[in-house]
């Protein structure tokens, strides 16, 4: 079975915004070298622009400039690292709209900004191609709507049978998870706590928590899986 599978690593992590470049960085590297994922999803990740390139990684984040004076931005708090072994094929920004304030200090929050991207691995006559989508929902009732409806149309637009995986800090618990999001989009979910996963038209054949480390959540590492292409 395994000659006709194709697996794919990704580990997901919320950094947490405290952490120092420096900080973040050796963590990075101490992840990379003993898991070698394939994928790194970044939440709480607006301070590493910029920070990240010599990791060896294809960094896609949108660089953070508040819609508003003293808001927090909302364009670079997700970040995905690509493995070089992986083509981008496509980067998108999911854009969401609403305003909201944040639960523990009360700061003023810009709307979030999700990534979306479609990988391949290089040289491979029957690799897939993967969907990946990267977020982190905010608080609010109206925000959290927009984030839910925008996530679950992510699932609906994405090809038919292409194996497609949402990772995100949902700020929910799995079961509110599963039925607000995960179901509505025909999907599958998992996780540890509020640091979820959805997946469709592929396997979860392995989840792992790695411990929080210099974060306040838990790095997961996730294997999947996905029927290969015929040749």
């Amino acid at each position: 079975m395994e000659r006709v599978l194709e697996h794919l690593v990704i580990i997901a992590w919320n950094i947490y915004i405290g952490n120092t470049p420096i900080k973040a960085r050796k963590a990075l590297k101490s992840l990379i070298r003993i898991h070698k994922p394939d994928v790194i999803a970044l939440m709480e990740a607006s301070n590493l622009y910029g920070e990240l390139d010599e990791l060896g990684y294809n960094v896609i984040q949108l660089k953070p400039r508040p819609l508003r004076k003293d808001n927090q931005p909302g364009q670079g708090n997700v970040a995905i690292l690509v493995s070089p072994d992986y083509v981008v094929k496509e980067k998108k920004a999911l854009h969401m709209l609403t305003f909201w304030i944040g639960p523990k200090h009360g700061w003023p929050q810009d709307p979030r900004v999700y990534r979306s991207v479609k990988i391949r691995h290089r040289d491979d006559p029957t690799a897939r191609t993967w969907m990946i989508c990267v977020a982190h929902t905010p608080f609010g009732m109206e925000a959290r709507a927009e984030s839910r409806v925008r996530l679950i149309s992510w699932f609906r637009n994405c090809k038919v049978g292409q194996p497609s995986i949402l990772v995100l800090d949902a700020n929910m618990g799995i079961n509110e998870f599963r039925q607000s999001i995960a179901k509505p989009a025909s999907a599958e979910a998992s996780g540890h706590g509020i640091d979820l996963e959805a997946h469709k038209w592929c396997e979860l054949v392995d989840e792992e928590n790695l411990g929080n480390g210099i974060s306040d959540h838990p790095a997961i590492k996730r294997k999947y899986a996905a029927r290969r292409r015929a040749e």
